[in-house]
């Protein structure tokens, strides 16, 4: 039982440093881009908060996707032993 919740707790940890790290390159490349056209180089603390925000909401969203599929194959799993 702990293994698996220790299992879940990394699940969510790991979803949420991919979903930060690629919301902040991604405004890391608008960035770039935007400097290259304008010569000014722009990547406010707003945008920073914002990609952590989603990010932790993205990622949550996965995690918990990911639990109920398997929770989902689990019960199918043990209704199919049954018949």
């Amino acid at each position: 039982m702990m293994g698996s919740l220790i299992k879940y707790i990394k699940l969510f940890i790991y979803s949420w440093v991919f979903c930060i790290a690629f919301l902040l390159l991604i405004g890391a490349v608008i960035s770039t881009v935007s400097f290259f056209t304008s010569g000014e180089f722009k990547f406010p603390f707003d945008q920073v908060l914002r990609a952590v925000f989603f990010g932790f909401v993205g990622g949550s969203a996965i995690s918990l996707a990911a639990i109920l599929f398997k929770l989902l194959d689990w019960y199918r799993s043990c209704k199919d032993k049954k018949v």
